[in-house]
């Protein structure tokens, strides 16, 4: 008789973390169906190859930067470049406060840079640093960030 309230207790255990993880499922499945996806390529010839991702969700957008250079470069000393501007995602326009700031990483051959990568309704850019700097065809970007992008009532 205890052997059948033992078992009979360990199955009403497992079905009750069987309906847990069905409920983390299901609220799983409803985050990625009202969440959508897209892509934007920079426009600067410097960056080709470098795209910015978007996952949305209502006002939330997470932003993550990726890709390789198609080609070489060089980065101008004091001068801004753009990767993604206001008009090529329109939901920055919503963007409030003052500019967000993340890290930006350059990694091309075994030099390794980072900049302040900032975000704002003109756009996601950054100002190359004192001296310049060189990078090769291949190098690597990345960046992660999240953004609230509302519109004003």
């Amino acid at each position: 008789m205890n052997e059948t309230k033992h078992n009979s207790a360990s199955v009403e255990l497992l079905l009750d973390e069987i309906c847990k993880l069905q409920n983390q499922i299901a609220a799983i499945n409803t985050e990625l169906e009202v969440s959508t996806l897209s892509a934007v390529s920079t426009r600067d010839t410097t960056f080709a190859g470098i795209t910015t991702s978007i996952l949305s969700q209502g006002e939330k957008y997470n932003l993550w930067g990726s890709g390789s250079t198609t080609s070489g470069g060089s980065l101008a000393n004091g001068q801004t470049y753009y990767i993604m501007t206001g008009s090529d995602f329109a939901p920055l326009s919503y963007y409030q406060g003052s500019s967000s700031i993340t890290t930006m990483w350059l990694h091309s051959g075994s030099n390794d840079y980072s900049f302040p990568l900032r975000f704002d309704t003109t756009g996601i850019y950054f100002t190359c640093p004192t001296g310049g700097v060189s990078f090769t065809a291949g190098a690597t970007l990345g960046f992660t960030q999240t953004l609230i992008l509302a519109p004003t009532t």
